[in-house]
């Protein structure tokens, strides 16, 4: 093939026929971006001032609410701020999420990080993102933001969420599964579908199961710590520890 067919030239109507695509496949970007009322947080993002680096020169601001929107779509994707400036540039449904035209400048990996940044600073990340959270519950959405890099287990029991968090399954998933720079990438092909599930006893299994609800009873009891918080190696709770521990027991006794 010739250098000069190997490029591929994209026309309006082509990109109109993709964004046709994207609609028929009911992307969930599109659906949740008729379903939330986007309004609700204009009041608490224009007590912001625009990210932008002086620094910098002629870095541009953006609105507000764009931004928001961008850290929004990296929490399902798990996506770094460079990730996320890429696949904005790349991606269509992305950018008709946010309302970004073709010939729209993009804000770039500082400037997502400047405005993430900026909302910690002035303790608005928790407010806005319980707001978001309130937004996808009134539609039923609330369990349903599962991205591309993001796994789920539909019906799920107590049973399933043990076994997952078990010291036996993250030993197995740090051997298995590859990785994205120093992230681990679970697959749900090669890790999940090839992991030697036990075959216990319905004793067993009842152990396993008061082990997890244990584990979900006293991660409740610290809802101002995120996960991160609650598994710092640093600063985990004792309780929320042993209560792994005895987890790890209730597994391990079931093979």
């Amino acid at each position: 093939m010739s250098n000069a067919s190997s490029h591929i030239h994209l026309s309006f109507f082509d990109i109109e026929c993709q964004l046709d695509k994207i609609h028929a496949l009911n992307d969930f970007l599109v659906r949740l971006n008729i379903l939330i009322n986007w309004s609700i947080f204009l009041a608490p993002l224009s007590t912001l001032r625009s990210p932008c680096d002086p620094s910098q020169g002629g870095r541009p601001s953006f609105d507000s609410l764009l931004m928001f929107n961008i850290l929004i779509l990296k929490t399902p994707y798990h996506l770094s701020d460079e990730n996320t400036e890429l696949l904005i540039r790349g991606r269509l449904s992305f950018r008709e999420f946010l309302g970004l035209r073709l010939s729209d400048v993009v804000p770039d990996a500082r400037t997502i990080w400047l405005f993430a940044g900026l909302l910690q600073e002035q303790d608005m990340e928790r407010h806005l993102f319980a707001l978001f959270h309130e937004e996808l519950a009134r539609h039923g959405l609330a369990a349903k933001i599962v991205g591309n890099s993001n796994s789920a287990i539909p019906n799920a029991t107590l049973y399933e969420f043990g076994i997952i968090t078990s010291a036996m399954h993250n030993a197995w998933m740090r051997h298995v599964c590859g990785r994205l720079e120093i992230d681990y990438r679970y697959s749900g092909t090669l890790v999940y579908n090839n992991f030697p599930f036990p075959n216990p006893t319905d004793k067993q299994r009842q152990a396993i199961e008061s082990a997890a609800q244990a584990i979900l009873d006293i991660r409740a009891k610290y809802p101002k710590s995120n996960l991160a918080d609650l598994y710092d190696p640093l600063t985990m709770p004792v309780d929320l520890l042993k209560a792994h521990q005895k987890l790890d027991k209730a597994v391990e006794k079931a093979y």
